[in-house]
């Protein structure tokens, strides 16, 4: 469960909840090209640090004290640079002439280790904003060896940060030149280059929003975890037949990362909304919106699995997210967590399964959860077990919500082995659960997971409603719920948020925990 402040929590049980706000922010770019990326620069003064222009990882600058032109006040506000932030990105040592040009314009180079041939549709450029100052002229260009293959010449930018539309194909450099600054008598500096368009989408865009996510408990199926979203098209942006439009710059696998927003005490406190891949789109030519539908990193895991074997579960699985290749996290850290108590189990097979079903099977025979986080981590170990504080309460449900109680079980079968059974009985009479799974070959193994399962499914009750969301609920938190009759503790197992421009209504199923 996403934690938040006390005031969104207060907020959420007033009658009339404070104004919310959705923002997916959508990088237009060719997979891995950033990581192929390096940089450097002309005019660098002693301390700037070029090579950290295209990392991945966050930035943080700060502004310090420099003894140029009408930038200092003696107020003691100012850190030195030793004291401030280590993200300075690119420095000049040359500064601006007292009409804000350059006698050898400051250029950065982006290189990379070979021609890359799909399209992209520009560059984003942070400048300074620290220090509040930019290029207020400047000039991109793409190369193809000492080729120019595409350029543009901005002027009169007035924005810490420029989006740069140019279409680029066929290239293996991307040169910077700074022009002019917007301070006279003052270094230019560069926080960082993005290889692509950065488009961010507020409430205002979306004609409907959803998202839905599910993790099964025994990990008796995949999780699943997609966002799909409709915009407005009336401009033709999205229309395949625009030669203009937007269109032509989707690619499949871009990431989109949301958040969620509400006003608290005048101010919008946002959560993480989660990390997303683009995986389809509706655009039709004569329509007057578009649909798009982005899902979870298991999007990747659709290859037949060729890593080890045998060995430890935890073996296995690193093999298979190694194959998988996902895409770094923005911190420059591995996108997915295995615990390690998936070590303590092995197991040997020779079918041929999908890397996704062999992280499904891994997870069930370790009585283990596989589900993506909200800051884009697949995580593979033990259901969390943490109660949460979240209440929904009869005042924010729209009906009571539905009991549904499954027939008593009777007893749990686990196959092993080439036709072994490991019983586990619960009762004198009712259902027999039977499982299978091919990692599974010895009765030790077996009896744990007959055993994980009696476990979840001798509590015979699971609940489901419609409510006044608030999304900082996920599958697997455990919260309250209030019927008619009772407050239940329940396992949420599945959850979804939908909006066509107000708060969020939302839908959600759990297992109620047996007392």
């Amino acid at each position: 469960m996403i934690a938040v402040s006390d005031g969104w929590k207060a907020a959420h049980e007033e009658a009339l909840l404070p104004e919310t706000f959705i923002e997916l922010t959508y990088s237009v770019t060719e997979p891995g090209v950033q990581e192929d990326a390096s940089s450097s620069a002309t005019v660098e003064e002693s301390f700037s640090d070029a090579a950290s222009l295209v990392s991945t990882l966050p930035k943080h600058p700060e502004k310090y004290a420099v003894l140029e032109h009408n930038s200092w006040l003696l107020n003691g506000e100012l850190y030195s640079r030793e004291e401030s932030s280590s993200d300075l990105g690119y420095v000049t040592s040359a500064l601006s002439g007292a009409d804000a040009t350059f006698t050898n314009y400051p250029t950065v180079t982006v290189a990379f280790s070979q021609v890359h041939t799909e399209l992209i549709p520009g560059v984003t450029i942070v400048w300074s904003e620290a220090f509040g100052e930019y290029a207020s002229s400047f000039r991109v260009r793409a190369f193809n060896g000492g080729t120019t293959v595409a350029q543009a010449t901005i002027e009169g930018n007035t924005d810490t940060t420029s989006v740069v539309w140019l279409d680029m194909v066929n290239y293996d450099s991307i040169t910077v030149e700074i022009l002019s600054w917007s301070h006279p008598l003052h270094r230019a500096r560069v926080t960082s280059i993005h290889l692509g368009v950065r488009v961010t989408y507020n409430k205002g865009d979306f004609l409907r929003y959803s998202h839905s996510q599910s993790v099964d408990l025994l990990s008796a199926a995949l999780p699943k975890n997609q966002i799909s979203f409709v915009l407005r098209n009336d401009d033709g942006r999205w229309n395949p037949e625009n030669p203009t439009g937007a269109e032509k710059y989707l690619i499949e696998r871009q990431e989109i990362h949301a958040r969620y927003g509400m006003l608290v005490n005048g101010e919008i406190e946002w959560i993480d909304g989660g990390r997303f891949f683009l995986s389809g789109w509706t655009t039709p030519a004569n329509g007057l919106q578009a649909t798009f539908t982005a899902r979870d990193a298991l999007e990747f895991m659709n290859e037949v699995y060729t890593g080890t074997k045998s060995g430890t579960l935890y073996a296995i699985a690193v093999a298979a997210f190694k194959q998988a290749d996902l895409p770094l996290l923005d911190s420059g850290e591995a996108r997915y967590f295995v615990d390690a108590s998936l070590k303590n189990y092995s197991t040997t097979f020779t079918n041929e399964y999908k890397i996704s079903e062999v992280l499904q099977m891994v997870a069930h025979m370790a009585c283990s959860v596989i589900y993506q986080r909200r800051d884009g981590v697949v995580y593979l170990g033990p259901v969390p077990a943490e109660q949460g504080d979240y209440v929904v309460s009869r005042a924010v449900s729209y009906a009571h919500p539905e009991f549904v109680i499954s027939k008593p079980l009777k007893a749990v079968s686990v196959g092993y082995g080439d036709s072994n059974k490991a019983l586990v009985s619960v009762g004198e009479s009712g259902e027999v659960q039977t499982v299978n799974n091919a990692f599974i070959l010895i009765e030790a193994d077996a009896l744990r997971v007959a055993q994980a399962a009696v476990n979840v499914l001798a509590g015979r009750k699971t609940i489901s409603g419609e409510y006044r969301a608030d999304p900082r609920l996920d599958p697997l938190d455990t919260i309250e719920v209030e019927s008619k009759y009772a407050v239940n503790n329940v396992v949420i197992t599945s959850v979804e948020y939908s909006t066509s421009g107000g708060s969020f209504r939302g839908k959600y199923t759990g297992r109620v925990i047996k007392a």
